[in-house]
């Protein structure tokens, strides 16, 4: 699964690390970029069966920037 996001707030710059989290097991990581004067990211979220854990069906995802 991929997420697509706009960064709101805080101060969101481009360059920022962004994690998805599912369970507390670390799936996904990417980098926010600059885009149409926003700052964006995509996620791409492996299934169970490419990192046991992620992707489950229903499971809360928690994207988080650093």
């Amino acid at each position: 699964m991929t997420i697509y996001a706009v960064v709101g707030a805080p101060s969101p710059v481009p360059g920022q690390v962004v994690t998805a989290t599912i369970g507390g097991v670390r799936c996904a990581e990417t980098t926010t970029r600059a885009f149409g004067g926003q700052v964006v990211y995509a996620l791409d979220v492996p299934t169970t069966s490419e990192h046991m854990g992620c992707g489950t069906p229903g499971a809360q995802r928690v994207p988080s920037t650093c």
